[in-house]
């Protein structure tokens, strides 16, 4: 069953459930900054650490953002990633978030997989999408990326 008021929050931001602190989609980089526990700068890019938080109803992830070093801090900020560690973790990651958002937002808009490792599960709204993704490079990753869908600071996310 949908969660619409959790939807309705996503099409706006996204909500620290554990300190209240609200990030809304298109503030600029430079506002979020307040909101992080380290900014680190490396050669090409831009992390936003944003710490652990529960968002999602009671999801608890280790938070960050990225801009590329070439486009402005005061670009809009538009999606957070919660990297979901490698191999076994990783797909273990997947499954427990996988039904944490089927029991608040129903089933996934797209699923897809390549093989047992490798895999995409997507929520889309209007405006906004959730991304649970596993891939192989030397090692299985994982990734949850959330994010309005229309993001300009990083086009590969858009499916």
């Amino acid at each position: 069953m949908k969660n619409e008021k959790l939807i309705t929050n996503l099409e706006t931001g996204i909500l620290f459930e554990d300190n209240g602190e609200f990030l809304r989609w298109n503030d600029s980089f430079k506002d979020i900054e307040k909101h992080c526990e380290e900014v680190e700068v490396k050669s090409d890019r831009v992390v936003y650490h944003l710490g652990e938080h529960k968002i999602l109803n009671g999801l608890t992830c280790h938070l960050s953002s990225m801009r590329w070093k070439d486009i402005s801090e005061n670009s809009p900020f538009s999606s957070i990633d919660y990297f979901l560690g490698f191999d076994s973790i990783a797909i273990d990651n997947v499954k427990l978030i996988s039904k944490h958002l089927k029991q608040e937002l129903g089933e996934p808009s797209k699923e897809e997989s390549w093989d047992e490792d490798e895999m995409l599960k997507e929520w889309k709204y209007e405006k906004v999408h959730i991304i649970l993704s596993t891939w192989e490079r030397f090692a299985i990753h994982g990734n949850m990326n959330i994010g309005l869908i229309e993001d300009k600071n990083n086009e590969a996310f858009n499916v």
